[in-house]
């Protein structure tokens, strides 16, 4: 099942599973029926972007790529909702890795250090990977961004996904204009 709007996306999947040796099909929806259909669990594969997939950058921003702990966990809506709701709708989650999951968002919320925030996403990563609940098929694309001559401090490279779109993970504060 896959959203409208990535229909192409997913046709480039599709592809790819076939080629090697997976049968796939699909079968788009509109999205009247799209969210229906997501929040009770009624699919087998669900194609949807996995958001801010770039190295731990954005993975708190809208954690249900790696973490099922909104009603929008697209992979595992019932475990995201059940968390969401507090368990009063949903199903709990049944499978052990998938309570290691929770339990790993609920640390990394509370964690100070960068670096231990990284070893709890580093594990939820392994865990996602080991279990295949989300398959992270097609990566970030490389966004060019053209900068002024003067213009200084700009890094050479930076990260651009929903709903950052533009320069605001390049600390744009740091920018300045070198006169001419």
């Amino acid at each position: 099942m896959a959203y409208a709007i990535h229909r192409d996306v997913a046709e480039v999947c599709t592809q790819y599973f076939r080629e090697i040796g997976i049968r796939a099909t699909m079968d788009w929806i509109t999205g009247e029926v799209w969210w229906p259909r997501i929040q009770d669990g009624d699919f087998d594969i669900v194609a949807y972007e996995t958001d801010y997939t770039s190295p731990n950058a954005f993975w708190l921003t809208y954690p249900r790529s790696f973490f099922p702990v909104e009603t929008s966990t697209y992979w595992a809506p019932r475990w995201g909702t059940y968390y969401a709701t507090g368990g009063r709708e949903g199903d709990e989650p049944d499978h052990p890795d998938a309570q290691r999951l929770i339990d790993l968002y609920d640390q990394v919320l509370v964690t100070p250090d960068a670096d231990d925030r990284k070893a709890l996403t580093d594990e939820a990563f392994t865990i996602c990977a080991k279990n295949l609940w989300p398959i992270h098929t097609l990566a970030v694309r490389p966004e060019p961004c053209i900068v002024k001559h003067g213009f200084k401090n700009v890094p050479e490279y930076g990260l651009m996904a929903y709903p950052v779109w533009g320069e605001k993970t390049t600390f744009p504060e740091q920018y300045y204009i070198e006169p001419a």
